[in-house]
């Protein structure tokens, strides 16, 4: 049922158009039809969310921004050669690799076979300190290769 949407949705988009475009020749309306868009777009919002998202109290924010600003600088607590970097935030993984093209992140760890996949290669790891839930496990701790980023990361839900 919920395929049906998408072969109906573009035939409703076109009568939509198609009236806003009708009621925009329309001499006397062609003025109205801004101000009664702007107001009603303005009806629609949720104004309360996007105050309370982007205010200063919102912690969950601020954390996720600090995060972000380590992870923007994130050449200046690794070595060069670095090449994986672990133990980060759930999902945060994909915004170290945003600003860092050349790494690959895992949020949390790799498994002991990758492990030892990256020794056979001999590929440096920097690791995040241990917070909250990301504890490195000992197999990831004996590591050769192993750097430990002295930055501390905020957890957030």
């Amino acid at each position: 049922m919920e395929s049906f949407f998408f072969f109906v949705a573009p035939i409703g988009f076109i009568y939509v158009a198609v009236v806003i475009d009708k009621v925009l020749n329309f001499e006397r309306f062609k003025y109205l039809f801004p101000i009664t868009a702007i107001v009603t777009a303005l009806g629609i919002m949720n104004i309360q969310f996007y105050t309370g998202y982007f205010s200063k109290e919102n912690t969950d924010r601020n954390k996720r921004i600090e995060n972000a600003r380590v992870y923007k600088d994130l050449s200046k607590y690794i070595d060069a050669d670095t090449k994986v970097v672990i133990n980060m935030n759930s999902h945060d993984d994909k915004n170290v690799m945003f600003y860092n093209p050349s790494i690959t992140a895992y949020h949390w760890w790799p498994s002991k076979a990758d492990m030892e996949k990256l020794l056979s290669q001999r590929i440096k790891v920097a690791a995040f300190r241990d917070h909250d839930q990301y504890v490195l496990p000992d197999y990831v701790r004996q590591y050769p290769y192993l750097q430990i980023i002295e930055v501390n990361l905020f957890s957030f839900e």
